[in-house]
């Protein structure tokens, strides 16, 4: 028998947005909890969700009795399988209709391989339900039952009625997540953040210190005249994908891709060990970088690129009109740093760096010559790094 006060109190309780604040694993925990309270025969809930990700098309929450609840995420390439395409997930998403599996009942769905795992552990009844969004695509909620005699019309009619409130508080989770992850994709994780902070306004910016790390792509005129434009594109994703993967890992920021150029930064505080610290940080992200790229030469075209790194101040915040920003660096450290690159060219090395920079090398840069730089007054030394 349903307890139709608590059934009440959840229903209240997701309409006003499932407070508090919470991760959405714990949100859903706390789900389980007030549904198992109101008398309903839950063992598993699950929430699927559809992402806007580079890496990931597809999430769900899955919360058993007794083991919490847990994120899954799903590839673009998962999503295309049999296994996804005839599942009940699909199913029900795609045609915003409820589907029952009970057992014994000859449901079509019945034999299909994720079923019959539900099957194994003792389930003996499944229910999903769509959910429908207003501005992201159709997510579900699914709940299943160890009881012997499955749900009954009661279970069903009160689960139900929390289809249209739980959807709202999942269009909110999806919504942020993909807004954090679409600013994070192409500003960068830390100008993501500044924006999501509310630090939007053109002409905001702050002054940091930062290792500025500037690289390019080696004959890529060449090799895009040789290519065709896929084969073009793929070659720079793999480029790009080794550089920026070890950035991230070594501590830095991807700020922008700008043709076959890359520019991002390693901010430190104004302390010697922290400044060896990030600049460390760089050059491990270029060594990292390369041997990614050996990897990928042995069956690819030859991808190999030029880097140089400067340490400076710079202006890190909104630039553009009022309809269009960049969230990027400027001043004359990334000027500076972008003439170090034309200099590696010319000096025919990997990589470069300037006099602030190289003490911090730990003995791998060299002195190479001097360089009068456009826009420079006085000759800048440039080292090459080993």
């Amino acid at each position: 028998m349903i307890d139709q006060f608590k059934l009440e109190a959840l229903i209240n309780w997701l309409f006003a947005g499932a407070p508090p604040k919470a991760l959405f694993t714990d949100t859903v925990g706390e789900l389980a909890r007030r549904m198992i309270g109101a008398d309903l025969p839950v063992d598993t809930i699950e929430i699927y969700m559809k992402n806007i990700n580079p890496a990931v098309l597809g999430s769900a929450v899955f919360w058993t009795k007794g083991g919490g609840a847990k994120v899954i995420k799903f590839s673009h390439a998962q999503m295309l399988t049999d296994e996804y395409v005839g599942s009940v997930q699909r199913n029900v998403t795609d045609t915003g209709r409820t589907v029952r599996v009970r057992t014994g009942t000859g449901s079509p769905f019945e034999a299909h391989p994720y079923i019959q795992s539900k099957l194994a552990r003792g389930y003996t009844d499944y229910l999903m339900c769509p959910l429908f969004g207003k501005f992201i695509p159709n997510g579900a909620i699914a709940v299943g039952t160890k009881r012997a005699a499955g749900f009954t019309d009661e279970d069903i009619a009160a689960i139900r009625r929390l289809q249209a409130p739980l959807a709202r508080v999942v269009e909110a989770e999806v919504l942020h997540e993909n807004t954090v992850t679409l600013l994070s994709t192409y500003v960068g994780r830390n100008a993501g953040e500044k924006v999501m902070d509310g630090r939007i306004l053109r002409g905001y910016s702050e002054n940091i210190t930062a290792v500025i790390l500037f690289a390019d792509l080696c004959n890529f005129t060449a090799l895009s005249n040789a290519l065709p434009p896929e084969a073009t594109i793929a070659t720079l994703n793999t480029y790009f994908e080794a550089l920026d993967s070890a950035i991230r890992a070594n501590g830095g920021e991807t700020l922008k891709f700008i043709g076959d150029g890359l520019l991002a930064i390693f901010p430190t505080v104004d302390e010697i060990t922290a400044q060896t610290a990030a600049a460390m940080g760089a050059i491990s992200a270029l060594d990292d970088a390369r041997a990614s790229l050996t990897i990928s030469n042995a069956t690819g075209p030859e991808i190999t690129f030029r880097a140089a790194l400067h340490l400076g101040d710079i202006h890190y915040g909104n630039i553009g009109s009022t309809t269009r920003l960049d969230f990027t660096a400027v001043g004359p450290a990334v000027n500076l740093t972008a003439r170090l690159l034309l200099a590696s060219a010319e000096l025919g090395a990997k990589t470069v760096c300037s006099d602030a920079f190289a003490p911090l090398t730990q003995g791998r840069s060299t002195p190479a010559r001097g360089f009068a730089f456009k826009g420079f007054s006085e000759e800048i030394m440039v080292h090459t790094i080993g």
